[in-house]
């Protein structure tokens, strides 16, 4: 099959563009020669990489820079710098832009010409005072940079390209961390896990900065009665690589009197560094007599008490297994679903007893099904399907289930 013909156009004209550029060079192989043949990928035909390189300098907004001209013998410039990379430290995200000046003095017998590269970023700008600078004088070189958003690792300058035959290109730049003035760990929602009915549960959490050197917790709390928070300094382990210069060990413990099932809250943190105050979800789950455990072959996260069935065909259904442990101490009958409230209302769930008695405790198997040839739908995150079902049990206590599945 023949290549179509803009295909072959285009691959002659981009050869053409840097066949030209070679040539213009007197034929040696410059760093713009040597950058396409480096940064060809394997695998990738010489004439994709110049099509790949004509587009690249037809698209390019920014002109060749013009250096000065460089002589060889007579009287000569010399330029003395005092250093070529400035490291700020750390900065804050969202705070004022940074500024730098270098200098750069003129020590030789000619006047010094200085051209401005390009800066190596868009947050970075970089300009030159003097272009020329007589015999013992000195020029400014200007380096603003943004701090728009986190970089740990922010270095970026430019090149002064000069007509000292000893120091053609002098490459300057800053270097620091850009950081947030603040870190939450965990950033989102808190989950303090499983509350059993005679112990409470305990959730560590911690806030710290790498920006500030000192800040404090004006006020932290959360609205329930059932949740307590501790809060104690951060102390630096000499022999850990931490690189935090300030922070606070948060301990949020969750009372066993919390209610049966799933339990919410949200703890607030008002720092004295931020604005804004720090909103986190908190949950906990409290088993009762009953508890929950996956089975093999079914996805049961029994902390968010979330049934995973998939993906599968709206006409084959689906079902899965959860394993129950129940306290029979005060039942004299088998456990029995009295009433099932189900969204949507065809979704099924049976109870079986599983094995015989142990002790005081007794095993049963929580079916949940999609049956087959029910609509096409999808229910996740946002829209999980749902289960509540009572029972029998002396306590009252009932089975809170969400269902995620796509049926297709």
């Amino acid at each position: 099959m023949k290549k179509p013909l803009f295909v072959v156009v285009g691959t002659m004209v981009a050869a053409a563009v840097v066949a030209a550029a070679i040539l213009s060079s007197g034929g040696k192989s410059d760093a713009n020669a040597y950058s396409l043949s480096a940064s060809r990928a394997p695998g990738t035909s010489p004439a994709a990489a110049l099509r790949t390189a004509g587009s690249a300098a037809k698209h390019d907004p920014q002109p060749e820079v013009k250096r000065p001209v460089v002589k060889k013998s007579g009287p000569l410039p010399v330029a003395e710098v005092r250093e070529l990379v400035y490291g700020f430290g750390r900065m804050q995200v969202g705070t004022k832009d940074g500024e730098h000046t270098f200098i750069i003095r003129n020590g030789g017998e000619a006047d010094l010409e200085l051209t401005a590269g390009k800066a190596t970023c868009q947050c970075t700008t970089f300009s030159v005072e003097r272009e020329t600078v007589p015999p013992g004088e000195e020029s400014r070189v200007f380096i603003r940079w943004q701090a728009k958003r986190k970089d740990l690792m922010f270095r970026h300058g430019g090149d002064v390209y000069t007509n000292d035959p000893k120091n053609p290109t002098l490459n300057f730049a800053v270097e620091g961390a850009i950081d947030e003035a603040t870190e939450l760990l965990p950033s989102t929602d808190w989950d303090a896990g499983i509350v059993y009915r005679d112990r409470p549960t305990s959730f560590k959490a911690f806030v710290g900065s790498r920006v500030f050197e000192k800040f404090a917790i004006e006020s932290i709390g959360a609205e329930s009665e059932f949740v307590t928070i501790e809060v104690q300094p951060y102390e630096k382990n000499p022999l850990s690589s931490d690189t935090w210069l300030c922070g606070y060990h948060i301990l949020v413990h969750v009372s066993a009197d919390i209610p049966l099932g799933s339990f919410s809250d949200v703890v607030t943190i008002k720092l004295d560094c931020l604005e804004r105050e720090l909103v986190i979800p908190l949950k906990a789950r409290k088993n009762g007599e009953i508890r929950y455990l996956p089975t093999p072959g079914t996805t049961f996260l029994p902390d968010q008490m979330l049934l995973r069935l998939g993906i599968f065909p709206a006409a084959q259904g689906a079902s899965g297994r959860i394993m129950m442990i129940v306290n029979h101490d005060h039942l004299n009958e088998p456990l029995q679903l009295t009433e099932i409230e189900a969204k949507p209302s065809w979704l099924k769930a049976s109870l079986e007893p599983a094995g015989s008695a142990t002790g005081v405790t007794r095993r049963y198997t929580l079916t949940v099904e999609v049956p087959p040839g029910r609509p096409r739908e999808q229910h996740g995150e946002d829209n999980f399907a749902t289960l509540v079902m009572k029972t029998n049990h002396p306590t009252g206590e009932s089975i809170h289930l969400d269902v995620f599945f796509s049926s297709n």
